[in-house]
């Protein structure tokens, strides 16, 4: 999740703004890749300030690559070798 804080320029009140403005704005404000969950208004700051959910998508190749190391099971079995001579 990604949370994002950010308020029109001066200016321009939000009143003043269409339901399709906001929308672009608003999908201005997503990152590639990602959905939005939640979207408020913070009427208690000045200038008005708009809260921004984002959920982020991962990829499960890639976390999947990093996750497991490859030379880790070499030393393993280095390891297993050196303690059956070790037994002998």
């Amino acid at each position: 999740m990604l949370e994002l804080l950010f308020e029109l320029p001066k200016g321009i009140e939000p009143q003043a703004i269409s339901e399709s403005e906001a929308a672009s704005l608003i999908m201005a404000m997503v990152p590639k890749g990602g959905t939005v969950e939640d979207f408020n208004v913070i009427e208690e700051t000045h200038p008005v300030r708009f809260r921004l959910l984002v959920k982020l998508e991962e990829e499960p190749d890639s976390l999947s690559a990093t996750a497991v190391p490859t030379r880790g099971k070499k030393k393993r079995g280095r390891l297993i070798e050196r303690l059956r001579k070790r037994r002998e």
